[in-house]
């Protein structure tokens, strides 16, 4: 193609999407919907309360390259974010290609190596850092166990530094727990999303692996869902955590025997037994 001034211009011709692969992420979005309803019902995720938080969760697995099942046994929303483990974290650094090497570990400081082609970062974090940044409070996970939380913090430092690419964006469940929650921007979306329908004339592209009749299995009367913890005694819980541990919510919960899992994702019964626990320690 030629311009006014006869010079040739380039001309980049966009290519359609096929139905074929329209139709794919269609199927593709639907299974993740049915997933998501089912799993939420199966009550073997406390991540996972709605089917809308699971669908939230395995689409950022999705995203993270992570099948629906490690997706919900190792992401979490954590006041408003969506936060993964630390071990999923070091999963995805080591295979970026780095490689570490603990250089030095006490209750104090704690030192890692990092390695990754020819590049090497020294990281390095302290108590004397954590307390500057606030994480140090009495009767918290940094005073019960200050190794894991010194290793884990220097790792997600370290590893930021050598691997920018590779942890964009990933906040560690920990991480997310030191930071202030989002406040809502309007009122929540309760209506299920809808299926996308499939294009036929796709679908007849897509070869579906042949599949035999099973007999239904028998119906079994499943047990009433849990209900979640209210908002009241999320602030109520808060509250007690500010009061008597330093606002070290997490720390306060594992005392209680609550451990590695947020505050969101316990249900009223587990508020009301956490209520009832610490009115009568106090009452002592």
């Amino acid at each position: 193609m030629s311009n006014e001034k006869g010079k040739e211009v380039a001309v980049t011709k966009k290519e359609p999407v096929s139905p074929a692969k329209l139709d794919a992420e269609a199927r593709q979005f639907n299974m993740y919907l049915k997933l998501a309803e089912e799993f939420s019902k199966s009550k073997m995720f406390p991540n996972a309360q709605s089917a809308a938080a699971a669908f939230s969760i395995i689409q950022y697995g999705k995203e993270l390259n992570i099948p629906p099942v490690t997706a919900l046994q190792n992401i979490y929303i954590v006041n408003g974010r969506l936060g993964i483990s630390t071990q999923l974290f070091a999963g995805k650094v080591y295979a970026a290609g780095v490689k570490a090497r603990i250089v030095k570990e006490t209750e104090t400081e704690h030192e890692i190596e990092f390695i990754r082609g020819d590049e090497k970062y020294l990281s390095r974090f302290t108590i004397d850092d954590a307390k500057k940044m606030g994480l140090v409070k009495d009767g918290g996970s940094w005073t019960k166990t200050p190794k894991d939380m010194l290793h884990w913090r220097c790792f997600a430092r370290g590893a930021r530094r050598i691997a920018p690419d590779a942890t964009l964006n990933l906040y560690t469940v920990e991480e997310l727990e030191d930071l202030e929650p989002l406040e809502p921007t309007g009122k929540p979306e309760t209506k299920r999303p809808e299926m996308i329908e499939v294009l036929p004339e796709a679908s007849e592209t897509i070869q579906q692996p042949e599949t035999q009749s099973v007999p239904e299995p028998e119906q079994v009367k499943a047990e009433p869902k849990p209900l979640p913890i209210t908002t009241a005694q999320i602030a109520w819980l808060k509250g007690e955590a500010k009061k008597s541990y330093g606002g070290d919510l997490a720390g306060m919960l594992y005392e209680y025997g609550i451990e590695g899992k947020p505050v969101e994702a316990l249900t009223e019964l587990e508020g009301k037994s956490l209520y009832e626990a610490m009115t009568k320690k106090d009452k002592k």
